[in-house]
Order: C-alpha cells, then sequence, then structure tokens
C-alpha cells in the first residue's frame, strides 16, 4: 500500500501502488492521480488544475514545485496529462503549465531549481486589441538531463540523451544527442501580424481569444 502524509488531495480517483508516497504539507487538486510503484512526491508541492496527474514506477516530484492549469476550462477543451515515465524526476522549485500536455521521459530529470515549461503563448498585433493564444504539449525524451532556470516553450519535444545547459531556454525542437547551451541576446525580424495571417482556423475561442493547437 502507498502511504500519504499530511496533505490536502482532492480527485476523481486516486490510485496508489506498493512503495508510493506523498508527503507533508501538499496541495493536490487533479482530476486523476495516480503513483506507481515507488513514486514519490514530497512536501509542500502545489499542484492544482484540470488534468491528470501519472507518475510511472520510481518517478518523483520533489519539493516546493508549482504545477497548475485552471480548474474548469471554458468550452469544450480538453484534459491534458502530466505523464513522468520511469525514475523521471522533478526537482526544487518548478514551474510546470498544464495547458498542453507534458511528458518526461525515462530517467530524465528537471534538476536544480527554478525552471519553467510554457504549453501556452500569444501574439499580440502591433496595434489594436487583437491577439492570438498558441497552444502546444512538451515531451522529453528519455535520459535527459535540464539544468537549473531553463524554459522550455510550447509545443517543443527533446530528443532522448540530451542535456540542456543551465539557464537556456528552448523555443523549438531537439532532436540531435549532445549538449545545448544558452546564447548572447540577438536581433530576429519579427511580424506578429503576418505570423498571425499565416494560421489556420482556431481549435476553440476563449473569452475573446482565438486558441491555435501546434
Amino acid at each position: 500500500m502507498g502511504k500519504i502524509g499530511f496533505s490536502l488531495i482532492i480527485a476523481d480517483s486516486i490510485e496508489l501502488e506498493k512503495g508510493a508516497s506523498i508527503g507533508h504539507f501538499n496541495i493536490i487538486r487533479v482530476k486523476k492521480l495516480h503513483l506507481g510503484k515507488g513514486a514519490c512526491i514530497g512536501h509542500l508541492n502545489f499542484i492544482k488544475g484540470f488534468f491528470d496527474l501519472i507518475m510511472e514506477n520510481k518517478s518523483e516530484i520533489n519539493l516546493q514545485n508549482k504545477i497548475t492549469r485552471i480548474l474548469s476550462p471554458k468550452g469544450n477543451y480538453c484534459k491534458t496529462e502530466l505523464r513522468l515515465k520511469y525514475h523521471a524526476k522533478i526537482g526544487v522549485k518548478h514551474l510546470l503549465d498544464m495547458t498542453g500536455n507534458v511528458t518526461i521521459g525515462d530517467n530524465s530529470m528537471l534538476a536544480g531549481a527554478d525552471s519553467q515549461l510554457w504549453t501556452h503563448g500569444f501574439y499580440f498585433s502591433k496595434e489594436g486589441e487583437e491577439a492570438v493564444r498558441i497552444d502546444g504539449d512538451i515531451e522529453i525524451g528519455h535520459n535527459c538531463y535540464i539544468g537549473s532556470r531553463c524554459i522550455i516553450l510550447a509545443g517543443v519535444h527533446i530528443g532522448d540523451s540530451i542535456t540542456i545547459g543551465a539557464n537556456s531556454c528552448i523555443s523549438k525542437t531537439i532532436t540531435e544527442q549532445g549538449c545545448y547551451v544558452g546564447q548572447p541576446i540577438r536581433f530576429i525580424p519579427f511580424d506578429p501580424d503576418e505570423v498571425m495571417n499565416r494560421l489556420s482556423s482556431p481549435v476553440t475561442t476563449i473569452d475573446g481569444i482565438k486558441i491555435y493547437k501546434k
């Protein structure tokens, strides 16, 4: 049987397999909570929103992480899932936006502290009030190491056996094995209106904001 410390947990279904544990002073409110054998949620985590949390065997969420999505999305926009695969780990004080799905592969780790995973972003018109939201799932492959204070943006897939150096921003999919690090600031020409005009039909509209899927 699993073990639960002094925490507030609200879910439609809760499954804890042998050796799974949840520590003290967590606030967890999700649709489905599943912890596989030996999976662990540490202390002082804030996990709340309209998503499933699936932790496979020996996976871990350590301390003081914030993992959130609104509890009841407007319209017919679907529930999402945070899946930690075998022996995947989330370290300390990371922020995960669960607007889209997030998958962390076998033996991969969000290391250190203060990394952010964002599964949505916006384009704002150069003039007026028009804006659109772009949602995209994040997938981290197997045996990856993500250093402290990294930012991973919507729609990014990271291949297997990749190391991301601390304080890097990953804005596009990377597949070649090796180490990736940040770079000095540089100018890139960008016209948001031109980008918005190339978008196809939105999947839905919420509060006047058109929602697109990568």
